[in-house]
């Protein structure tokens, strides 16, 4: 293991999205700063990690795996515990990671030219590399809505304080990976070692690793003893339906699906197209 020092390590974070739903996060001698301007995340890290060991981390999958069984090609990774790459959110936010990884490294590569960039995080820090991970909030991990800059923070906090033992902290495991962030690195002129970054993994920082344990406790509402299910208030023995109330509320309930189907048939005839879903863009 590496004795890693904190003090002097810049760590950054960005929160993977379309423009609007970008943010991001800086940690630099005990302070901390947040935006969501690409731009002016570009600007600040660049000036604070110039000549000095940094992170910088994408809230996207950044490694895919290969080889695998043909059945088996598009499975989660092993870590990523039912927030597979390749399925919704996870597949959404790997296509962006690629546009928004392209752009931050090119725009940094011109801003510090003789820093180094590595994948391999087992003897960082090493002079002043920066070095590429990926961080994955998913879960009861991610902030509320719109709040992406704290998905960045998150990110980085987590990072800062696995520095003492960053293997421990990896949370995603593949040994044969096509690489995505080596892909654009090699694309931005960071490909500047003799490491082969197409087929490297990355380390993984995941907030609240221990998965099951982030996840929120489902709160259980039982029907009180004597009360008709249907939620009427009277009295009945074992918590059952009084007579006919059960057939009073899947009425209820089929009267209001059926108005929620009307509706939508009026706002797609008034729009002139359908309705769909919407993809997330958060694992």
């Amino acid at each position: 293991m590496v004795e890693r020092v904190q003090s002097g390590v810049v760590v950054g974070a960005i929160d993977v999205g379309a423009p609007r739903n970008i943010g991001w996060a800086i940690l630099s001698d005990g302070s901390e700063a947040t935006g969501q301007d690409l731009d002016a995340f570009i600007d600040t890290f660049a000036r604070l990690a110039n000549d000095r060991p940094a992170a910088l981390g994408f809230e996207a999958p950044l490694f895919i795996p290969v080889g695998r069984p043909t059945g088996k090609l598009t499975t989660q990774r092993e870590g990523e515990n039912g927030r597979p790459w390749s399925a919704g959110a996870g597949a959404a936010v790997t296509t962006l990671g690629l546009a928004v990884v392209t752009q931050v490294l090119d725009h940094l590569r011109t801003k510090l030219p003789n820093k180094r960039a590595r994948l391999d995080w087992q003897d960082w820090p090493y002079l002043d590399d920066l070095l590429i991970f990926e961080a994955f909030v998913s879960g009861a991990n991610h902030a509320g809505p719109g709040e992406h800059h704290l998905d960045a923070l998150n990110a980085a906090k987590a990072f800062h304080e696995s520095l003492g033992d960053l293997d421990a902290a990896n949370a995603v495991v593949e040994e044969n990976v096509l690489s995505l962030a080596g892909a654009c690195m090699a694309r931005t002129g960071w490909a500047t070692t003799n490491a082969d970054l197409l087929s490297e993994p990355c380390l993984v920082i995941r907030p609240g690793s221990d998965f099951q344990n982030a996840r929120p406790v489902k709160k259980e509402h039982p029907v009180p003893k004597n009360i008709c299910i249907c939620g009427c208030g009277g009295e009945t023995k074992g918590g059952k339906f009084l007579p006919g109330h059960d057939q009073t509320l899947r009425m209820a309930i089929e009267k209001a699906a059926g108005g929620l189907e009307s509706l939508r048939a009026i706002m797609e005839n008034h729009l002139g197209h359908s309705i769909e879903a919407q993809p997330k863009t958060h694992r």
